[in-house]
């Protein structure tokens, strides 16, 4: 994870090795990168920063080629709960996605300027990644 709002521009500049920072791994067409339809996270990296995404396999498109291509604006929970997940695991993956949600739905995500990060809405960013 990484704290943009403290780090700014440096998240993505700041590396030991040119070639290994994270701008250039994000611009990297080689390194594949999953996103779930990444069309605003696309827009914010580069209106922000100047990062132009490369190497994306986008995982929505990627479930739309192997359910039903006329429905490819499907969302991420509804992806997520046609895993094979037994009923209390997937109860569990919705509480999680709840409660961090919770936290920043009526505040306008003022909730990611606090230092440190609630607990909830680190495990609600974590819980994304390992569904991804």
């Amino acid at each position: 994870m990484f704290d943009v709002n403290a780090l700014k521009v440096a998240t993505f500049t700041t590396s030991t090795n040119e070639a290994l920072c994270l701008k250039n791994v994000l611009q990297d067409e080689k390194i594949k990168k999953a996103f779930f339809d990444p069309r605003q996270d696309s827009a914010a990296l580069y209106a922000l920063y100047g990062i132009k995404l490369q190497g994306v396999i986008d995982v929505q498109v990627m479930h739309c080629a192997v359910t039903d291509p006329t429905k490819c604006a499907v969302s991420f929970e509804k992806c997520v709960a046609e895993l094979p997940f037994k009923d209390e695991e997937l109860h569990a993956v919705k509480e999680v996605k709840d409660k961090g949600h919770s936290l920043y739905k009526d505040d306008g995500g003022a909730v990611f300027d606090e230092r440190p990060l609630p607990l909830k809405l680190l495990q609600y960013c974590i819980e994304d990644v390992v569904l991804l």
